[in-house]
């Protein structure tokens, strides 16, 4: 990572050989999800919560949130009644922009009737 733009660099030839040397060439776990997410807003959102900050063990080394950190602030937001009435079973998660320490998130909730039985789009 190029720390003064903080975007991806490519690997030079030299460092890129020797990494070779310790991967093992095998296909992905998981292939790339190519669908989009819809978009979710406030107009069919029936929980809203906007008072979600990120702790100071939230963050990485560049002072961001880590990418891990998204599904405990997910969780944190979800209501009660939903955590005790649905099963998580998956979960895709498109990031957007870097989030730190100084903002302040908000978390929507929807909530689907569908032939699989419910489902919660957050």
């Amino acid at each position: 990572m190029n720390k003064e733009t903080q975007r991806l660099t490519k690997l030079s030839n030299e460092v890129q050989e020797e990494m070779d040397r310790h991967l093992v060439d095998l296909p992905p776990v998981v292939d790339v999800n190519t669908r989009t997410i819809p978009k979710l807003d406030e107009s069919i959102a029936d929980y809203i919560r906007t008072d979600l900050t990120p702790r100071w063990s939230d963050l990485d080394a560049n002072q961001h949130v880590n990418s891990a950190k998204y599904i405990d602030l997910i969780l944190e937001s979800m209501p009660i009644s939903i955590l005790e009435s649905h099963e998580l079973s998956n979960m895709t998660l498109e990031y957007k922009r870097e989030c730190g320490r100084d903002n302040v998130l908000k978390s929507l909730t929807h909530v689907l009737n569908g032939g699989e039985g419910r489902r919660v789009t957050f």
